[in-house]
């Protein structure tokens, strides 16, 4: 039986499991780039928010968007959800949970980079109504080429 999950704002006691996540679930096969220490920089971030999902037992998944108020534009960083998990609406109502923000914000661009070796996320981005507008060679770590995508909100 799957445990309900409620979304609510990252504190500074999340960074570690946040990191854990992303090492599992976004980092695997390259180079630990996103710490703890990272994590807790972007909770801390005013211009920065992280979302977790949290069930009566764990973490189920996160979300870390950056807002360029100026520019009018945000920049997804990071949403993993646990495998278990995905396909079940959690990876949306996360996604949803920083899409009304950037739109309360005045937000009119949210982009995002992702691994050409995701067909998954590129896919579940593409639902979501980004679409790919160009690919980046050996974007991580000089090892994997990414693939930027955009969602226009206005």
């Amino acid at each position: 039986m799957i445990e309900a999950v409620a979304l609510a704002p990252a504190g500074p006691g999340d960074a570690t499991a946040i990191a854990r996540m992303t090492r599992l679930w976004i980092e695997s096969g390259l180079p630990p780039r996103w710490s703890r220490e990272a994590h807790l920089r972007c909770i801390e971030d005013a211009d920065t928010e992280v979302v977790v999902a949290r069930s009566r037992s764990a973490r189920a998944g996160f979300a870390t968007m950056e807002f360029h108020f100026e520019q009018c534009r945000a920049h997804l960083l990071l949403l993993a959800v646990d495998p278990r998990l995905r396909r079940g609406g959690l990876g949306r109502a996360l996604f949803d949970y920083l899409h009304v923000m950037a739109k309360r914000g005045g937000i009119d661009l949210i982009q995002l980079e992702v691994r050409v070796s995701n067909p998954g996320a590129q896919q579940f981005y593409e639902a979501l109504g980004f679409r790919v507008i160009e690919r980046l060679p050996l974007y991580y770590a000089e090892r994997e080429d990414a693939l930027r995508m955009t969602l226009e909100l206005a």
